[in-house]
């Protein structure tokens, strides 16, 4: 069986447009936007990434390493990291709009972010990668599927 995309979706992200200050913008647009209010050196980082270009510098090696100690220090909002960006009121409220991880950068857990993270790339480590998951589920459910 084969999905196809229904076709107000075909081409997927070419197709995505972001919605700011009542207008539609082609991602691509983003870093020459006259209502890009990020600093110069993060401008073409589209809101939507910005959180994710927060975490790149992530010291978890584990998604468990959150429970110690000498982490503790990264539990403040992310917020904090936002402003030392440089980031303005108005490029934070983009960067809010996208923000699935807290109701508020100033309620979103830097540390939480830097688990969740974590926990991605722990995914990605999966030898032979999802494929061999969804094996190991053919394998598991052979007794109980119907043909």
């Amino acid at each position: 069986m084969a999905l196809v995309p229904a076709p107000d979706v075909v081409g997927g992200m070419r197709t995505m447009q972001l919605y700011i200050d009542g207008q539609f913008l082609a991602p691509q647009a983003w870093a020459t936007f006259s209502g890009n209010t990020f600093p110069a050196p993060i401008k073409r980082v589209p809101p939507g990434s910005m959180i994710f270009a927060a975490l790149r510098e992530n010291p978890l090696q584990q998604p468990s390493d959150w429970l110690q100690e000498e982490y503790q220090k990264y539990d403040v909002a992310i917020s904090n990291i936002f402003n030392g960006m440089g980031l303005d009121e108005r490029s934070k409220q983009l960067v809010n709009q996208t923000n699935s991880y807290g109701d508020t950068l100033d309620s979103t857990s830097l540390l939480a972010l830097y688990r969740t993270a974590a926990s991605y790339a722990k995914a990605g480590d999966i030898q032979g990668g999802l494929s061999a998951i969804e094996g190991e589920i053919s394998d598991y459910l052979k007794p109980w599927r119907q043909n």
